[in-house]
């Protein structure tokens, strides 16, 4: 599976939007990694608690896989902020959406 599937799953954590999802890329190399890592992992990279609890919550309810299938399912063409066909003015945009 590609990324896609980790930023939308990600993205629909609270609390985790755009700048938080390149930071915790950034910090683990991939979203996988971060989607995996431990809850202490997560704080030590820099999120509050409360954040990285959030996350671990999550994994029990969402998928990565699924949030793409269900994507598909939809015949919705999902893109990344790092996609170029992301519009660049949204992109600049304080609360950019990163999905």
């Amino acid at each position: 599976m590609t990324e896609l599937g980790y930023w939308v799953a990600l993205s629909r954590v609270n609390g985790i939007g755009y700048v938080r999802l390149r930071h915790l890329r950034d910090y683990f190399g991939s979203l996988e990694r971060a989607w995996s890592a431990s809850e202490s992992d997560l704080r030590s990279s820099g999120l509050d608690e409360r954040l990285a609890r959030h996350i671990a919550d999550a994994r029990q309810s969402l998928s990565p896989d699924a949030e793409v299938a269900r994507l598909k399912q939809y015949c919705i063409d999902a893109f990344t902020a790092d996609d170029e066909r992301y519009p660049p003015l949204l992109q600049e945009a304080p609360n950019a959406p990163p999905v």
